[in-house]
């Protein structure tokens, strides 16, 4: 009799897993970055570990230009129905028109799409938290770098026109190890400064959770150990902030004095942990006074000129009768004049944080803005220039020169300019030295872990643990240093002849200290009654 086969059930075929060294193709169609199911940001090639800080198009404000001929085709679309209703006896010229204007408003729109619209949307640069990707090109042309955060070493604002404060756009300067790439055109330059600065700070800050070393029985070398992985202070600079007040528009950290007296200007600078203001420089008062010193006597002539002038015979009739008007002309112009020269004197400031030198150049608060910045260990030469004049009121440049295609920094006539560049090699000292510290401390952290696992290993082979030393110790702390080392203790006998001791000490032990037993081995003990 034949026995049929017993039938399995069948097994859905497994797909397995995508190969991530397989060539595929980076296609998206219209969108080079979207959204997902987590609602967080992804595109084409981003790793697993990577997260999008920051996507930027060029400024919505360089369309406008392009779109004229559209906006002018689709006005006169719209005009051409009143034109009719004006003069309904030309009918078919205002019908030819239309159907001009309605073909002109196509192929200008078309035409718009897909030269200006396409690679306004196709163009964008993305900020992560490991790189900055610069996707440029459309369908026929496209190309993408990709420079990792970790060689950004300075990121400049350039705003330099007064309607790009308007419109809120500028450029931004990347300085980078051996080179530098520049993103143009872009809105609201200065969150995409702080998005790149905080992915850097986060990049340079990200470690691995620290290992704790581990405990060693005896206690004498755990001792040695902790004292091995001691950490030494790292010493502090003076913080110039710490007589100010954090401002109430304060949300992250950053500098806390403002400048200009009434008007209270702010500086919108983001501070990484552990940052703080040393110094505050501004050109010296010289200089404010050197600006003013024209418009003041102007104004100390004008004004007796206003109200004694009527009484002035040489001056003609036909002129007296607008003397009021063209003097308060001359008064407002003067105070405009005197006010303007004071703010472009109080928004100029140089800062010196514990981290970095920072340059800040305006032109009236809003007219034009550059910002340059520079670590100190990127610091080349420290030079001071002074004319006869700036010895004399000790008034002078420090240019502070940076390596390779690295902007320098000038700080144009600052007061005591060799003070300030003997601070800024303080400074500079300073921040080696605790770099130096930084670095003895975790080689300290990383001799204590390992002599701590060392140690620990060798503690735990059998043939290397000997009896611990219990003499002299209580009864009941020798059981617990027994026990770490997986002894037991036991009584033998007690001995009244040391008077001087407390009762309850053990006075001798057998086996004695050191002499090598099995774990899990009896040590007899002798206690004083």
């Amino acid at each position: 009799m034949n026995k049929q086969a017993p039938q399995q059930s069948p097994v859905s075929p497994t797909t397995p897993p995508p190969d991530p060294w397989q060539p595929r193709s980076y296609h998206w169609g219209w969108r080079r970055v979207r959204r997902g199911k987590d609602k967080k940001l992804h595109f084409p090639g981003q790793e697993a570990d990577e997260t999008v800080k920051k996507v930027v198009h060029r400024h919505w404000l360089f369309l406008v230009r392009p779109a004229l001929p559209f906006i002018a085709a689709v006005i006169g679309a719209f005009l051409v129905p009143l034109g009719y209703a004006t003069a309904p006896g030309a009918g078919s010229v205002w019908t030819l028109l239309e159907l001009v204007m309605v073909v002109l408003s196509f192929v200008t729109g078309g035409w718009f799409v897909y030269r200006e619209l396409v690679l306004w949307w196709l163009d964008i640069d993305i900020v992560t938290s490991k790189r900055i990707i610069n996707w440029r090109g459309g369908f026929t042309q496209p190309s993408r770098k990709e420079t990792p955060l970790e060689k950004v070493q300075q990121v400049a604002i350039e705003q330099k026109f007064f309607w790009q404060f308007i419109f809120n756009y500028g450029d931004l300067h990347l300085y980078l190890t051996g080179g530098s790439i520049d993103i143009a055109k872009i809105p609201n330059p200065k969150k995409v400064k702080d998005a790149i600065w905080d992915a850097t700070e986060k990049l340079k800050a990200k470690k691995a959770p620290k290992e704790k070393p581990p405990k060693v029985l005896d206690p004498e070398i755990n001792a040695m150990l902790n004292e091995l992985g001691e950490q030494k202070l790292i010493a502090k600079l003076p913080s110039d902030d710490d007589k100010y007040r954090p401002l109430k528009q304060d949300k992250t950290l950053g500098p806390r004095r403002t400048f200009g007296g009434p008007l209270r200007i702010m500086l919108d600078i983001h501070y990484s942990w552990g940052e703080d203001t040393v110094m505050y420089l501004q050109k010296s008062i010289y200089v404010l006074l050197g600006k003013l010193v024209v418009p003041v006597l102007a104004l100390l002539v004008v004004l007796p000129l206003a109200i004694y002038g009527s009484s002035l015979r040489f001056i003609p009739a036909a002129v007296m009768s607008f003397w009021w008007l063209i003097m308060s002309v001359a008064i407002l112009g003067l105070l405009i004049a005197i006010f303007l020269n004071y703010v472009n004197y109080v928004d100029d400031v140089y800062l010196l944080t514990n981290r970095r030198i920072i340059e800040i150049e305006r032109q009236f608060l809003f007219l034009y803005e550059e910002r340059k910045e520079a670590e100190y260990k990127n610091l080349r030469d420290i030079k001071v220039q002074m004319n006869f004049l700036g010895h004399l009121i000790d008034v002078g440049d420090v240019y502070i020169e940076t390596p390779g295609s690295m902007p320098d920094i000038i700080f144009k006539s600052v007061s005591h300019p060799f003070f300030v560049q003997d601070k800024i090699y303080e400074i500079k000292g300073h921040k080696e030295k605790a770099d130096e510290t930084k670095k003895e401390n975790e080689r300290r952290e990383e001799l204590h872990l390992w002599f701590g696992k060392v140690i620990g290993k060798l503690e735990q082979i059998p043939q290397t643990k000997g009896a611990p030393n219990l003499q002299r110790l209580d009864f009941i702390e020798a059981m617990e240093r027994a026990s770490e080392l997986g002894f037991q203790v036991v009584v033998w006998d007690e001995d009244p002849s040391h008077p001087e001791l407390p009762p309850g000490v053990v006075i001798y032990q057998n086996p004695p200290p050191g002499t090598v037993i099995s774990p899990g081995g009896e040590i007899q003990v002798v206690l004083t009654s």
